[in-house]
């Protein structure tokens, strides 16, 4: 360090070459110093004596810090050989996480592939299924009809009378038709609605007496069917409705 206007000027050019701030310079421990004469003083002299502490009294020549620069080297040498080791490992996890990130897509994509594969011969397998289960509620819709209309002409005979064995049902039930009329018109039921009693009974067909499944269905499953079958012709409900009011 140095006084009389210098001091500022050598301690910026040592913290320009250090790399050092002002505060860290005022620690550092002197070597030698020249008085004002220009005769040298002696080491002993200067023990324990820091850098802020010799500018303070006033001495006019610069201060040798050889030890504190070598030092402070060392260290700056060390941290650059820290920082560049640290830059290299940095690199390499960096490329160690893209190889491992890269897996493991690789991995997912497969695993994913694997899955839609698997997803896909599931549904074709749910799709034939449901093909089957929808040809089969076809069939049982047909034996619930067949059922409703057992019901409904027991109902008619029980209301008007047992039809001959000889007759057939189609003119049964026109007689009851045209011999009752006002009691049709009051339940909502026209010529038209008859038709829906007439079933197809012969061999081959959902009601051949071979296929038990139309014996007695759970009521509520024929109420469910009934609606379906109302939604078109609403004539289903009220026939279905007078069987149901006499249970």
């Amino acid at each position: 360090m140095a006084s009389n206007g210098s001091r500022k000027r050598v301690t910026g050019a040592v913290e320009s070459t250090l790399g050092l701030d002002r505060n860290a310079l005022q620690g550092l421990p002197l070597q030698a110093k020249r008085s004002s004469d220009g005769a040298l003083v002696s080491l002993e002299s200067l023990e324990g004596l820091t850098a802020s502490d010799f500018a303070s009294e006033g001495s006019s020549d610069v201060v040798s810090i050889p030890d504190a620069c070598r030092s402070f080297s060392l260290r700056l040498a060390s941290l650059e050989d820290g920082l560049a080791k640290q830059r290299v490992e940095i690199r390499e996890m960096k490329d160690g996480y893209r190889v491992e990130i890269q897996e493991m897509k690789d991995g997912y994509r497969a695993e994913i592939q694997e899955m839609k594969v698997a997803y896909s011969a599931r549904i074709d397998q749910l799709e034939a299924r449901m093909g089957f289960l929808e040809l089969d509620s076809s069939k049982y819709h047909q034996i619930i009809k067949r059922h409703v209309v057992e019901k409904v002409h027991a109902y008619l005979q029980r209301q008007f009378g047992a039809k001959d064995e000889a007759m057939q049902w189609d003119d049964y039930l026109a007689t009851l038709f045209l011999t009752h009329k006002a009691w049709f018109s009051s339940n909502g039921l026209h010529l038209k609605d008859l038709g829906l009693l007439l079933v197809e009974k012969g061999s081959f067909t959902p009601f051949d007496q071979a296929n038990r499944a139309a014996h007695d269905p759970p009521t509520a499953t024929v109420d469910q069917v009934v609606e379906g079958l109302s939604s078109k012709k609403p004539a289903w409900r009220i026939w279905w409705q007078l069987v149901r009011d006499q249970q």
